[in-house]
């Protein structure tokens, strides 16, 4: 298992020519440590689970996302869902740190489909909606196509005030900075 104990808060990657951008909005993370032998099970033999503090993490990330490819101008239905995605966090055969997403579910099937089609990501159609009232938010999603029809969750969350850079952790940037993503394509 390869453990991680320091993690850099901003992008050091470039990438010149982008085929796609994606702004999170409304993001939530919520994570839950694992015996690391149990998510290594689950990973493909390429990838290596990183831990924090001897522990594997799995997350589930509701958010609503906008997307857009550059010089296309954003279609306003198709450019704009929810997503909801459970995740955890591996090192390749190059020792590059990334994000394994177990599934990935969305609101848009045009989305699900070129993901599915085009990255060989686990992207699920669902039906998800959020929700924001006052200082909470909640997100829901139900799963469609493909897997286990019916699969759910329901998330709601009270927003607290702004973090200090100062008071995030180590653990922190851990679990959030992440630059890379695995797929099996």
């Amino acid at each position: 298992m390869a453990e991680v104990t320091k993690y850099a808060p901003t992008c050091p990657l470039r990438v010149d020519r982008p085929i796609m951008y994606h702004r999170w909005e409304r993001l939530t993370f919520l994570h839950w440590p694992y015996d690391p032998k149990v998510v290594q099970g689950l990973l493909p033999k390429s990838l290596t689970v990183e831990t924090f503090d001897g522990e594997a993490w799995v997350g589930l990330v509701p958010f609503y996302m906008r997307i857009n490819a550059p010089g296309i101008p954003r279609l306003p239905w198709i450019s704009n869902f929810c997503e909801t995605n459970v995740r955890t966090y591996a090192r390749d055969e190059f020792g590059h740190s990334g994000v394994w997403f177990f599934s990935l579910d969305a609101a848009r099937f045009p989305a699900v489909a070129a993901a599915r089609l085009g990255f060989r990501l686990p992207y699920m159609w669902s039906r998800m909606s959020l929700v924001r009232q006052a200082s909470t938010i909640t997100y829901r999603c139900r799963r469609q196509i493909p897997g286990p029809v019916g699969t759910s969750s329901l998330v709601t969350v009270r927003i607290g005030e702004p973090f200090d850079d100062n008071e995030l952790t180590d653990r922190d940037h851990f679990l959030t900075a992440r630059w890379r993503l695995f797929s099996m394509g």
